[in-house]
């Protein structure tokens, strides 16, 4: 009977949020009231209260209109369009006496205060964090204990899930954080990951500075940190979007550049970003998307099998980018002037992450809407993103191919 229901629940998402919403009733009043809860806007305000240290100077970024077909654009992106956006100072908090807790390792003080910005940044991504126990610590015992130490974990890069762009923006991003700390305290704090992690999550790692030594991987419910080092996220809120930090990006792409020594380079300059081994946004009409590939000397790439060096090496070559929406696309990061046709079906409204990130970087960007089917994917169980096939149309691909001089033919 417990098994049915189980089964019932995950089955309907409307049950599922019922039932969440009763469950964690005393957490939902507590988030509402904001009651002991220190988000990015009251550590600004706090700053007398908590070790507070800020690594960056105010910065700005501006955005244009991106080149597409003919000019048709979703109002999501004419957003951006001829705007700026003024970015305040990058900052990081030491926290004494520090719980870690759940799951996700979510930050909690002494006292009950939950710190947002272990957990993403959203007090409504805490939602995720398993509620019951981080609002409960003192029901679990410590397991282990940490004379310094910084977490990166979020709902997107844990033991089940590790997403790409996600590792970027949520650990990679905020290391400069660590490294202010460490130039001026002498000390290096124990980067705290998930369980199980990627090879590219390692290997990134250590071209910052952070090698096994200086790792630890997440396998607990409880531990306790004498000295925590929590960044602020690298990207601001305006609105319905996060605007990253131009400043943050540049940096990671000069470091990780230096630590590569790039000597070669036997990758093709014009790539196409190959989604083969992801799920989702395959291309149907492939052979004829293929064929335009070869005719202008493009060559296609499964990031999966390429070592997460070598992909730096890769996109630092490069010239014109070609790809569907996807987490593989951060690695313009490491490109310099080059071309990118971004290629969109179905995508949630907000997706126009690269669309800014190109732009912060000063590519020169553009987006193609095509068809797309959810035929091979009956059972969508998000209502928030529809996974989808695409169907291109080749006449407007090589529209941009030329409005970009891409024709290497």
């Amino acid at each position: 009977m417990f098994e049915f229901l189980k089964i019932l629940i995950k089955k309907n998402p409307y049950l599922f949020k019922t039932i969440s919403l009763i469950f964690y009733f005393n957490w939902r009043i507590r988030k509402i009231l904001k009651y002991r809860i220190l988000d990015r806007e009251t550590l600004k305000r706090r700053t007398n209260d908590f070790s507070y240290c800020e690594y960056s100077k105010k910065s700005s970024t501006s955005y244009y209109e991106p080149i597409s077909v003919d000019g048709v654009l979703s109002d999501q992106i004419k957003y951006f369009i001829n705007k700026t956006f003024d970015l305040p100072p990058s900052f990081y908090n030491v926290f004494e006496n520090v719980n870690l807790i759940g799951p996700e390792a979510v930050g909690v003080l002494e006292k009950g205060d939950i710190l947002v910005e272990t957990a993403g940044g959203s007090i409504n991504i805490l939602d995720k964090c398993s509620p019951k126990l981080f609002t409960n610590p003192q029901n679990l015992d410590v397991e282990k204990e940490y004379d310094c130490a910084s977490v990166f974990i979020t709902p997107w890069i844990n033991k089940s899930n590790k997403n790409y762009f996600h590792w970027f923006a949520e650990c990679l991003l905020l290391i400069e954080a660590l490294d202010h700390y460490r130039n001026n305290s002498g000390i290096t704090p124990i980067v705290i990951i998930n369980d199980n992690p990627k090879r590219y999550q390692l290997e990134s790692l250590k071209l910052l500075g952070y090698d096994l030594n200086n790792i630890s991987k997440w396998k607990y419910k409880k531990v306790k940190v004498r000295s925590l080092v929590v960044p602020s996220l690298r990207r601001q809120r305006f609105n319905w979007v996060d605007i990253y930090y131009p400043n943050a990006l540049f940096w990671l792409r000069d470091k990780l550049k230096r630590s590569t020594h790039i000597t070669g380079n036997s990758y093709s300059s014009n790539i196409f970003i190959s989604r083969e081994k992801s799920e989702g946004r395959q291309i149907i009409n492939y052979d004829e998307f293929n064929s335009c590939l070869k005719k202008y000397n493009f060559e296609s790439y499964c990031l999966e099998d390429i070592k997460f060096s070598d992909q730096i090496t890769m996109f630092s070559s490069a010239k014109n980018i070609i790809a569907a929406h996807g987490a593989g696309l951060i690695n313009i990061i490491f490109s310099s002037n080059v071309n990118i046709i971004e290629i969109f079906g179905s995508p949630p409204v907000h997706y126009t992450e690269y669309y800014r990130v190109a732009q912060n970087l000063g590519h020169n960007y553009s987006i193609l809407f095509c068809d797309y089917s959810f035929d091979n994917y009956k059972i969508n169980q998000s209502s928030y993103y529809k996974e989808h096939d695409l169907i291109i149309n080749i006449s407007d691909l090589e529209i941009l191919i030329k409005k970009l001089n891409m024709d290497c033919s």
